[in-house]
């Protein structure tokens, strides 16, 4: 199945991955499945979705989203440090984001 959102342009009218593209899906029974476009990170939310409310659900796919686009990386190449990153962005902590960056140039 494809997202609805496939194809990306950017601005200035170059081709980009369409990861992550949040989209929602409702079954014909009712429930509520959401997919961003990346086979690990959508079984993930079907991992999420047998455990858990339909808002956790949504809260754990808008997270996904908003740090994969804050930290554009293949979600198995994701380092701890990545995750320290994209924390310090959320708070407005830029002296965490600056140091990674001199400490790896």
């Amino acid at each position: 199945m494809s997202l609805p959102c496939s194809r990306v342009t950017r601005w200035d009218g170059a081709e980009m991955s369409s990861f992550p593209c949040l989209a929602r899906f409702v079954s014909g029974s009712g429930q509520v499945r959401y997919r961003l476009g990346d086979r690990l990170v959508d079984r993930y939310l079907e991992f999420v979705a047998g455990r858990c409310r339909p808002n956790t659900l949504r809260a754990v796919a808008f997270d996904l989203k908003a740090f994969f686009t804050v930290i554009p990386k293949d979600p198995a190449a994701v380092t701890a440090a990545d995750v320290f990153e994209f924390l310090a962005h959320q708070r407005g902590d830029r002296t965490v984001v600056r140091t990674r960056r001199r400490a790896h140039p």
